[in-house]
């Protein structure tokens, strides 16, 4: 058994195409912001003495300024960059992997989280586009006689708030 507690700070600065796109599809826009980043997280990991099961259990929290989104102008036709005030996560990402024979391997991960974020600079939260509140992974790896290896993957992933601008 292993406890791991961790804190994050990271900075980024929009990219040129955020900047300065200008395509079909996106149009650039010079006054966005940086992004800045903070996080906090515990991990309780767990590996039985004969190694045949694993597990994790994440708990985090992640706070973004001037999250940088790309938002849909109906006038223009294009998708543009902007900075929304704040975007927050807190959620639980958990794995199991287990051997339950020598040559069969089962595995599965998931996340857990409440996304929000706010818009426009009105202070009031709404649930953040584009990220799901639950996805998992399902993972079936077996290893035949003759090396023939076969393995099946399940993913699943929870609707996504799409958000489109007012009046369209």
């Amino acid at each position: 058994v292993s406890v791991k507690f961790g804190y994050g700070y990271a900075f980024r600065l929009p990219t040129i195409a955020e900047q300065f796109a200008d395509d079909v599809y996106t149009h650039g826009n010079t006054d966005l912001s940086p992004e800045t980043s903070r996080s906090l997280n515990g991990t309780l990991s767990f590996l039985s003495r004969n190694r045949r099961v694993r597990s994790s259990a994440t708990v985090f929290h992640q706070t973004v300024d001037s999250l940088i989104q790309y938002q849909y102008d109906g006038v223009i036709y294009r998708s543009v960059p902007h900075n929304v005030d704040e975007f927050r996560t807190t959620g639980i990402d958990l794995s199991i992997d287990f051997q339950p024979l020598d040559r069969l391997w089962l595995a599965w991960s998931g996340v857990i989280q409440k996304a929000e974020q706010t818009r426009q600079g009105d202070g009031e939260y709404i649930s953040a586009f584009y990220v799901p509140e639950i996805k998992w992974r399902l993972d079936v790896d077996t290893k035949l006689e003759r090396q023939v290896d076969l393995n099946l993957n399940v993913t699943f992933t929870s609707d996504r708030n799409i958000v489109l601008p007012v009046g369209m």
